[in-house]
């Protein structure tokens, strides 16, 4: 009788170290500032946004647990092509936080509903020609959007982020960070009370040591425990190939989309050579969808701490390169 290969847990829980092992700098090679930011209302939340720049209008989606700070040194590129939106979304960054507790706060239907409002709001309900920028949990939120409005977007620049359904084998089990964030007790444990992705998960996902500062400001909107909630929410939600309802018939469309686009609305896919979310066979997927540009970056699933100039030059050239829409 041969033996059965065991089959190799792709978000591995037990690799994480204690915090006591990560090392930092104390001086970052990059900017380490704060963004200045100015606040909005929006659906009864105070969305925080920075701009900068005139021109067209410019997007950038952050994720899960991070802010329009991951895109600090990446913007001074943009800004010179347009106007640049880096919003913080609701519970994350500086924006108003989310209820403990409450159900209805931090879900994706009540992101989608934030994001289409604040873009109104902000940019304006027939505004167009907008170049869309994405990471991690904002690349589903940009590219529904797009889905969703295609004549008001010049392009769309994602990466390391969900646009599929996710195969449910990879999201299950108490071995598998994904997994127990699907299982109370261990969700809690892990996002609450020990605050795992910005406490542990993000300096780990960047190859240089983040410096202290940097670690204290992707910490900061998550000191107080109740205001995790947005993180335990998004983590809990991935969209899986055994989910039904909403979310995983929105994943459904935008991948058929993203393959299918009648628009053919110019993309640019980053994809980092050590990422923690998409493999290989997501790669070959991307490479099948139409007017697309792929670039490999040397770095971890946080690659814009390691490598941001690199990667505003590649949204210059890329921005230089696309039609403007009419």
């Amino acid at each position: 009788m041969s033996a059965t290969t065991p089959k190799t847990t792709r978000y591995p829980h037990a690799l994480w170290p204690t915090l006591d092992k990560i090392t930092f700098a104390d001086v970052s090679p990059f900017s380490s500032n704060p963004l200045p930011k100015q606040h909005v209302q929006v659906l009864g939340q105070s969305i925080a946004f920075h701009e900068t720049g005139k021109g067209p209008p410019i997007i950038c989606f952050h994720g899960n647990p991070t802010s329009s700070y991951h895109w600090r040194n990446v913007i001074p590129y943009l800004a010179n092509h347009g106007r640049v939106i880096a919003f913080d979304m609701a519970g994350f960054g500086d924006s108003s936080k989310l209820e403990f507790g409450n159900e209805e706060h931090g879900t994706i239907g009540m992101h989608l509903k934030v994001i289409d409002a604040f873009i109104d709001i902000v940019i304006g309900k027939d505004t167009g020609n907008i170049v869309l920028a994405a990471h991690d949990w904002g690349t589903p939120f940009a590219l529904d959007w797009a889905r969703r409005h295609p004549d008001r977007v010049k392009g769309i620049g994602f990466s390391e982020g969900p646009f599929r359904l996710m195969d449910a084998d990879d999201l299950t089990g108490e071995d598998n960070t994904f997994g127990r964030a699907r299982i109370p007790k261990l969700a809690y444990q892990d996002m609450f009370d020990n605050n795992l992705f910005p406490n542990i998960a993000v300096p780990c996902h960047v190859v240089r040591p983040l410096s202290y500062k940097e670690w204290f400001l992707f910490n900061l909107p998550f000191v107080r425990r109740d205001d995790r909630w947005p993180i335990y929410q998004l983590a809990r939600k991935v969209p899986t190939t055994q989910d039904k309802g909403e979310n995983a018939d929105m994943m459904t469309k935008m991948y058929k989309w993203l393959h299918d686009d009648p628009n053919t609305i110019p993309k640019m896919f980053i994809m980092p050579t050590m990422g923690g979310i998409l493999n290989d066979d997501d790669l070959e997927d991307v490479k099948r969808m139409p007017n697309m540009v792929i670039h490999r970056v040397e770095g971890r699933h946080y690659y814009m701490e390691d490598q941001p100039h690199q990667v505003g030059m590649w949204y210059e050239e890329w921005i230089k390169g696309i039609s403007i829409k009419k």
